[in-house]
Order: structure tokens, then C-alpha cells, then sequence
């Protein structure tokens, strides 16, 4: 627990310390946190692996299924590589009404890959899930509430 807690700080040292060049920051237990140039991108690195959260953490044409037209990344992501495993996941937002964003999934995604939608009042929920288990799988989570939409992507193996 301190050790993660030791990382976390060690994080937001460097997030905090300035957005003008990059920033390593090095513990006693060797790891280390480094900061891109603008400061909007943070990698901690350790023993069990390598995890990146920011602005350019993802790389979207890599997590395996489409990414829905119009949509931006609303906080970035995050990204892990390590021992056990690897994974990302990143959170995109649109104006369109969450129904023609279901209809684009579904429509895109293998027709096995939607495991549950739900309605109720003015939210909607939709899962998507694709490849089999015990192999890399891809989900897309769409909810929305009122007016906006969202759209989280993730990607995840174990080794």
C-alpha cells in the first residue's frame, strides 16, 4: 500500500511541477515518474510494469474496434504493460442521442459482441464485448444521460 501510494505522489510531484520540459522523478525503490513536455501525460515505471494516463496514453487505432465518428476524448486514458498483463482504456463523449450511437456500434461490431442494454427514464446503458475469454478482449461501454453520450473503450489481456 505505501509503495502505491509512494507512486501516486511521486505522480502528482511531477504533474504538479510545470509544464514547460520533461520531468523524471526517481524513489528509492526504483521507480520512476516521468512527465511529457506539456505536461498532460504521466508514466510511472516499476518493477510489475509500465503505466501511462493522460492525453496521449492511448492509442486508439490499437484497441481492436472502431472508434464512433465525431467523438473526442473527453480525460485521455490510461495504459499498462506489465508481467500479468496489458490493457488501456480511454473515455470519448458525443452529441449525438445515445440510440444512433447504439445503432453504429451494433451495426459495426460482431453480432455476438452486445451483452446488455438497458433503458430507464432518461439513461441508457449498452455493453459490447468483443473476443473470447481467456484471449484479449475489446469493450465499449455507451451511457448517456440527458443530452450527452459517452463512450469508454478498453482493451485488456493477460499473460
Amino acid at each position: 500500500m505505501m509503495r502505491v501510494l509512494s507512486i501516486l505522489a511521486l505522480a502528482a510531484l511531477v504533474a504538479a511541477g510545470g509544464c514547460s520540459s520533461k520531468k523524471t522523478v526517481y524513489d528509492s525503490n526504483g521507480n520512476t515518474v516521468t512527465s511529457d513536455s506539456n505536461g498532460k501525460t504521466v508514466t510511472v515505471q516499476s518493477s510489475g510494469g509500465t503505466m501511462t494516463m493522460g492525453q496521449s496514453a492511448v492509442d486508439l487505432s490499437k484497441l481492436g474496434v472502431p472508434v464512433y465518428p465525431g467523438a473526442t476524448q473527453s480525460s485521455g486514458g490510461f495504459s499498462y504493460n506489465g508481467s500479468h498483463g496489458s490493457g488501456q482504456m480511454t473515455s470519448l463523449t458525443t452529441g449525438d442521442a445515445f440510440d444512433k450511437v447504439y445503432a453504429w456500434y451494433k451495426s459495426q461490431l460482431p453480432k455476438d459482441a452486445e451483452k446488455m442494454k438497458s433503458s430507464s427514464g432518461d439513461s441508457s446503458f449498452a455493453e459490447f464485448v468483443t473476443g473470447a475469454a481467456g484471449s484479449p478482449q475489446t469493450t465499449v461501454m455507451i451511457s448517456s444521460k440527458g443530452d450527452q453520450t459517452s463512450i469508454v473503450l478498453s482493451k485488456g489481456s493477460s499473460q
